[in-house]
């Protein structure tokens, strides 16, 4: 089968959908079907090797103001429209709703080609980007911009033959708000074997975040939750591992706090370098709400590790209360320092939570989500050439 894929962000940018569409790409090519992915270019790159049904058709970009790690492509028509006539795929997945994602969706169309769209970004509350002082659950639901996000997205994906979504949180509340587009939930999935779960729990307890620092991720409650609880534990340690726009004003916060000595920023790090990382540290911490799942919970949970984070969207789907970590209240630094403090002294308790995220992430096995997703694009296809054959049939009928 011929699979062309279209996203606004891609390899050398590293994020929750670069790394699954690495792991999809390379999984779907080794079972003999062919990929073009329809991708940002990002200038001069390392070289990075693909399998051979793999091809890559990268178009003119530029780096957003205040977000330079994502880029605004400038796809030209002509140039897509003849390299999908030379490519002829079976199926069209986009996995954004940028620049790219859309002229995806405008090919199908012309050319009746089943679309399958992958809703990996919570967008409305991505609104936070533009006003990073406002903390989004205080935006209201009544909200202009809030719904017009909402009704631009579901313009865009209601052109989809089929929707996918990586948590059944995100089903629901998509569903709510307006989508009409069949919905279904399908893990982004991870490579379990390339994070093996944490073997010993003793020494120093160190705490760790992993992810883009950038505002909406509220790496800032974190921080806080740090702070109160160095009062009463002087040698506290928190990773924080990433880049982003916000990377400043959390390094700031830090030294007003007078926590320079308890949190290391580790800045990006090589995505085949994390896995020793989770394994050198004992308890992960997220105050994200805007995750539709989150490919780090799921590194942490495969790594062996109890889970903190938040009672929003798609945490409470990976996140267990009590059974593999805690959940607390959204921008609450006061509960979650007291999460933290349970965990941080008992470590037969950070043990079990540890050996339960094992145990829950093994139904996100990479494997198996790759066969579910081989089975779709099938069935589209074969729903799409169905329905061709249908009308072409009623056409010369009438004839």
């Amino acid at each position: 089968m011929n699979i062309a894929i279209f996203s606004d962000t891609f390899y050398p940018s590293i994020n929750g959908i670069t790394i699954t569409l690495l792991n999809f790409i390379q999984l779907l090519a080794e079972k003999g079907h062919k990929i073009k992915l329809y991708v940002p270019n990002y200038g001069n790159i390392e070289l990075k090797y693909f399998h051979e049904n793999i091809s890559i058709e990268r178009h003119i970009s530029f780096k957003l103001i205040g977000y330079p790690e994502f880029r605004l492509a400038m796809p030209v028509p002509q140039k897509v429209r003849e390299s999908i006539k030379r490519f002829k795929p079976d199926i069209i997945h986009i996995h954004t709703p940028g620049t790219l994602g859309i002229i995806g969706i405008k090919f199908a169309e012309r050319y009746k080609i089943p679309l399958i769209g992958t809703y990996h970004t919570y967008l409305p509350n991505f609104l936070i980007c533009i006003s990073p002082n406002k903390k989004i659950d205080k935006f209201d639901k009544k909200y202009l911009s809030k719904k017009i996000v909402w009704k631009l997205s579901n313009r865009l994906y209601d052109k989809c033959d089929l929707v996918i979504v990586p948590s059944e949180s995100m089903k629901e509340d998509i569903k709510k708000n307006g989508l009409k587009t069949e919905v279904i939930f399908l893990s982004n999935g991870l490579n379990l074997d390339n994070f093996p779960s944490k073997e010993k729990y003793d020494g120093k307890v160190k705490l760790l975040h992993v992810g883009r620092m950038s505002y909406e991720k509220s790496v800032d409650v974190i921080i806080k939750s740090v702070g109160i609880l160095s009062k009463e534990f002087p040698d506290i340690s928190l990773s924080l591992v990433g880049e982003g726009p916000a990377l400043k004003s959390l390094k700031l916060l830090a030294k007003e706090l007078e926590l320079e000595k308890n949190i290391h920023f580790f800045g990006f790090v090589e995505h085949s370098k994390l896995s020793s990382i989770y394994k050198e540290h004992d308890i992960f911490i997220t105050a994200s709400t805007i995750e539709t799942q989150g490919i780090v919970i799921l590194e942490a949970m495969a790594s062996g590790l109890p889970i903190i984070g938040v009672n929003k969207l798609a945490i409470p789907d990976c996140v267990k209360n009590n059974v593999n970590g805690y959940i607390t209240k959204p921008f609450d630094e006061k509960e979650m320092a007291e999460k933290i403090k349970i965990l941080y002294l008992d470590s037969k308790l950070r043990e079990d939570f540890g050996r339960q995220s094992a145990e829950l992430v093994k139904e996100h096995d990479i494997k198996n989500v790759i066969e579910k997703l081989e089975s779709l694009y099938f069935e589209y296809k074969n729903i799409k050439n169905e329905n061709i054959k249908r009308i072409y049939k009623e056409i010369t009928d009438n004839c």
